[in-house]
């Protein structure tokens, strides 16, 4: 008997589980059943938000998922901006600087979960008390009292089970809601959840599978006549081999190493766990191999990604420009410089440069060029090319462009 409690001691036990596991466990995406989800849909389509996001912050806790999601954040982000004043006014350029600049950056991280949960509510603080109106902080708030109805967003007023709407003060709430599918705010995140859940399935039967066969089995083998105390010290033995690969055993006692080599399961577990990854990055990057290493592939293709790469983060930059443009910039102004005409008003650049190979580039421009196509100043600062303040539209048969680089 205490041979066999001693190889109990070796063995994992489904009821003792290893602290991977009970990890794993943790992790198990059984608090996401599918009845969830498809309530959490139900209520989105009803303008529900807040059971969806729900979903969406249990999904942040995957890393590479979280990844992606910074990747896609930062590409935005990390881009230099500019305000360009149509007045030249330089109270509102100072302004500008002053007031206004300090809030891009954290705003564009926060607009930029828009993206993948489809909304994002806001709340401003406005600091009245100086010479200038401005906005001191803006907040993001859970949805959990607004509602998407008639193609706004509403406040959420019940009593009892009575619900009534209200419409919100665009200078205090307003919400950010890039893009939509059936007239509805739509995330990228909803077409993950299935994959997110096969993942976390996967990662917790991958810890179990690895438990069980995946520890190499170390048994010592003794004579019929040994005593306890020799047991003792064979399984002492034993359990020091663990950290230290010498042991001083007896002549007529053996020790050998049985060892795991089952594989099949750990490849299909590995598999669908790359492939959730996979397929989570296309829903967000619209690729793959900007975050992933692939098994085969060539210059082409990986040129064909960051090309999509580019794609996706000048259609966000330009998408949240024209977001603060109109909600933050255009209130700010008109606050402090009452302006008559809409385009007087100052407005926020991003300086995106989509340029990969700029020889190419200025030789396709010189093309241009003789063909009788006039280049504006505008359009090369745009694309990352520095020109100098004297510098003028560059016209059919001027100075030859590689000059510019």
């Amino acid at each position: 008997m205490k041979l066999i409690d001693n190889i109990r001691k070796l063995i994992p036990s489904s009821q003792k589980q290893t602290k991977l596991v009970q990890i794993c466990r943790h992790l198990k995406p059984s608090q996401i059943s599918e009845s969830e989800v498809s309530r959490a849909i139900d209520a989105w389509k009803a303008g529900n938000f807040e059971n969806l996001h729900d979903i969406f912050n249990t999904m942040h806790r995957d890393p590479h998922l979280q990844s992606v999601l910074n990747s896609r954040t930062l590409a935005v982000s990390s881009l230099p901006f500019d305000f360009t004043v149509p007045d030249e006014d330089d109270r509102k350029t100072d302004f500008l600087t002053i007031y206004v600049k300090p809030l891009i950056r954290d705003l564009v991280k926060k607009l930029s979960a828009g993206f993948p949960n489809g909304a994002v509510m806001l709340r401003l603080t406005w600091d009245t008390t100086t010479e200038f109106w401005y906005i001191p902080k803006i907040d993001i708030i859970p949805m959990r009292n607004y509602k998407w109805k008639d193609g706004a967003f509403r406040r959420v007023m019940r009593e009892g089970i009575t619900e009534t709407f209200k419409d919100l003060n665009p200078l205090e709430e307003i919400w950010f809601t890039p893009q939509e599918l059936d007239n509805l705010p739509y995330g990228t995140l909803t077409s993950c959840i299935d994959f997110f859940r096969f993942k976390w399935f996967a990662a917790h039967n991958w810890a179990a599978f690895t438990e069980i066969y995946g520890m190499p089995m170390r048994i010592g083998k003794y004579n019929q006549g040994a005593s306890d105390t020799d047991i003792d010290r064979l399984y002492n033995m034993l359990a020091g081999l663990g950290t230290d690969a010498a042991a001083v055993i007896p002549e007529s006692t053996m020790v050998e190493f049985i060892e795991a080599k089952v594989r099949q399961g750990n490849d299909i577990y590995d598999g669908l766990i790359s492939r959730a990854n996979s397929e989570i990055s296309k829903a967000v990057l619209g690729q793959t191999l900007t975050t992933e290493t692939a098994d085969r592939g060539n210059y082409a293709a990986a040129k064909a990604h960051q090309t999509t790469k580019s794609e996706y983060q000048f259609s966000d930059a330009w998408t949240i420009a024209e977001w603060i443009n109109e909600k933050i910039i255009s209130p700010l102004i008109q606050a402090n410089f009452p302006i008559a005409n809409v385009a007087d008003l100052p407005r926020l650049i991003f300086n995106f440069n989509r340029i990969t190979d700029p020889l190419n580039f200025v030789r396709t421009l010189e093309i241009a060029q003789r063909m009788g196509h006039t280049i504006h100043k505008e359009d090369l600062i745009r694309a990352g090319i520095t020109v100098g303040d004297e510098d003028v539209d560059l016209k059919p048969k001027n100075a030859s462009l590689t000059n510019l680089l």
